[in-house]
């Protein structure tokens, strides 16, 4: 999964209309920026039909780069013409097999729940979480963006339990037990004085 800008799409569509319908300036630059930015969604996108056929544009690319003036010619923008009237069929038909996913809108930023989990953390929490434990927090934040409740929960309560055993290594250096199950932990962290149980027993 990852994540794409709809704005992407957007521009995608509208930088394509201007070239196919001829409407971009004859300048130079803005032809060569146009084009980049249509190869480039291309790849992004991974359309690879469209893009071999496109393959003649990285030749008509590289033939503008090296212009010696700032205006491009009518030939030029024939060729251009040409190669996208001949790739438009099979960008309609690759396109058509893409689909966009929208989350849908939590009690939390879809941003931090997807990519920034530590942002719901206090000051200097997270990184001082050991890192398994953090791993587990990230999973549960795209758990909980995807409404996936199940898998949130089994991964928040091994984030949980991950730091216990990481809290209960850092307290208890020696005699420590053989079986390091929540619950086993908690009870011997009490016993010890390390921990008070009404704290951890929901």
């Amino acid at each position: 999964m990852e994540k794409v800008s709809v704005f992407k799409y957007y521009s995608f569509g509208y930088n394509y209309g201007l070239l196919v319908n001829r409407l971009k300036s004859k300048n130079k630059e803005n032809l060569i920026n146009s084009l980049n930015k249509f190869l480039d969604f291309l790849n992004e996108l991974n359309l690879r039909v469209t893009l071999r056929i496109a393959s003649n544009l990285y030749v008509i690319l590289e033939d503008i780069k090296n212009l010696e003036g700032d205006e491009v010619s009518d030939k030029i923008y024939a060729e251009i013409d040409k190669c996208l009237r001949k790739l438009d069929p099979a960008l309609d038909s690759e396109l058509q097999l893409k689909d966009l996913y929208v989350v849908t809108h939590r009690n939390y930023s879809i941003d931090q729940l997807m990519i920034n989990i530590g942002g719901l953390f206090g000051k200097k929490v997270f990184v001082n979480l050991p890192n398994l434990s953090k791993y587990d927090f990230q999973e549960a934040g795209k758990c909980i963006a995807l409404n996936l409740p199940t898998a949130a929960a089994f991964h928040l309560m091994r984030a949980i339990e991950g730091y216990i055993r990481y809290y209960y290594k850092e307290k208890i250096k020696r005699n420590r037990i053989e079986n390091q199950l929540w619950g086993n932990l908690t009870n011997h962290l009490n016993a010890k004085k390390r921990l008070q149980l009404k704290y951890c027993n929901y």
